[in-house]
C-alpha cells in the first residue's frame, strides 16, 4: 500500500495545491517498497519538471497546465493537472514492479489529476500527447489552447471566486422575499464570492424546472427552491412549504472551485439556517423529482402529503385525495 503521508505534509505539495502559488509541478521518488517522498518541485511547468525525471528511477509527478478558452470578450483560464507514473527506461526490472503495485493508490492520492500517463521515456509524454489526452478527457468542453509555463498572470485568473459576477440585486433582498409565504420567488441560484458575500446568479417563480434551465455546466452554483407539500381532506386544504438546498458541482467547473465546496457549504449553512432536504448534483440527470420526493418523505415521517408541487403544472402525486 502506498504511503503518501510525508508528501501530504510537505510544503511542496501544499504549494502546488495553492491556486495563488506559482508552483506548477512536483516529482516524487519511491523510498523502500512503497513510501512516497518529495524529490523536487517548483515553477516553470512541464519544461522544468521533465529535467527531474530520472531514466534510472521509478517516480511519480504531477504537472499543472492551464486550459485557455476564449468566448467573445471573455477569457477563461482553467487549471488542469497531469499525473505521470514514470518508469525510467534504465530502471532495474525488480524496481519497476513497485510502480504497478502502488500506481492506482498514488493516482488516487493525486486526486486532482484530470488525466494519467504511465511512461518510460519523455517521447511518450510530449506536450502534443498531453494535449490530445486532455482534449479527450474534456470532450466538447476542450479549451482552445493550453499553457505549459504558468505565469503570475495565469495564477490571477485561476482564483475563481474573483470571477463571480456582481448581481444587480442583493441575496438578502431575494432571500427575504423567498421566505415569505406564497411569495412569487420560489427558487434562487447563487455563488459565494471571495469576501464570502452571496451573489445572486438567478431567481424566478417557475419552480424547479426554471432553476434547472438556469444551471451552467461550467460553474459551481448553490441553490434553494420550494416544493409545496399538498394535502386535502374534505373541505380542509393544507399546503406546507419545503425548502430544498442544491449543491451544483458540474464536472467542467474549475477544479479549485470544486475543491472548495465543502468549505463553502459550512459558510452557507450559517446564512440559510434551515432547509428540509439537500441534494448534490454533477449533471441534470442527478436532479430527479422522484429522488427529491423520497428525501422529503423521510423528513415528513408519518405525515406524508398527497402530492408535491414543484412549480406551475409540475406535480408528483403520492396518494389519492380523500
Amino acid at each position: 500500500m502506498a504511503q503518501c503521508e510525508e508528501v501530504a505534509r510537505s510544503e511542496e505539495y501544499k504549494r502546488i495545491l495553492d491556486d495563488h502559488d506559482l508552483t506548477s509541478w512536483i516529482v516524487c521518488d519511491i523510498e523502500g517498497f512503497s513510501k512516497l517522498v518529495v524529490n523536487s518541485a517548483g515553477e516553470g511547468g512541464y519544461d522544468e519538471c521533465i529535467k527531474h525525471l530520472d531514466p534510472a528511477k521509478c517516480q511519480f509527478a504531477l504537472i499543472e497546465v492551464i486550459g485557455l478558452e476564449n468566448k467573445s470578450a471573455v477569457t477563461s483560464r482553467r487549471p488542469k493537472f497531469v499525473f505521470i507514473a514514470w518508469i525510467g527506461s534504465e530502471t532495474p526490472i525488480i524496481e519497476r514492479a513497485r510502480v504497478s503495485t502502488i500506481n492506482s493508490q498514488v493516482r488516487e492520492f493525486f486526486c486532482r489529476a484530470h488525466i494519467g500517463l504511465q511512461v518510460n521515456t519523455l517521447e511518450e509524454m510530449t506536450k502534443d500527447i498531453i494535449i490530445r489526452e486532455l482534449d479527450r478527457a474534456s470532450g466538447c468542453h476542450a479549451p482552445d489552447e493550453y499553457i505549459f509555463d504558468i505565469t503570475a498572470e495565469d495564477i490571477d485568473f485561476t482564483g475563481h471566486e474573483d470571477d463571480v459576477k456582481q448581481s444587480d440585486v442583493t441575496f438578502e433582498d431575494v432571500w427575504e422575499e423567498f421566505k415569505k409565504q406564497e411569495s412569487n420567488v420560489n427558487w434562487i441560484l447563487f455563488q459565494l464570492a471571495k469576501d464570502e458575500t452571496l451573489q445572486v446568479f438567478g431567481y424566478g417563480n417557475d419552480g424547479l424546472q426554471g432553476l434547472m434551465d438556469k444551471l451552467d455546466d461550467s460553474e459551481v452554483l448553490y441553490g434553494i427552491f420550494k416544493v409545496n407539500a399538498f394535502n386535502k381532506a374534505g373541505t380542509c386544504t393544507s399546503v406546507r412549504e419545503r425548502f430544498v438546498f442544491l449543491i451544483w458541482v458540474p464536472e467542467n467547473a474549475p477544479v479549485f472551485t470544486r475543491a472548495r465546496v465543502a468549505t463553502h457549504k459550512q459558510v452557507l449553512l450559517k446564512r440559510l439556517q434551515t432547509y428540509h432536504a439537500e441534494i448534490r448534483a454533477e449533471s441534470i440527470e442527478d436532479i430527479t423529482r422522484e429522488d427529491i420526493v423520497k428525501i422529503l418523505d423521510k423528513s415528513c415521517g408519518s405525515h406524508k402529503p398527497q402530492k408535491y408541487i414543484f412549480g406551475p403544472g409540475d406535480e408528483v402525486v403520492c396518494q389519492e385525495e380523500e
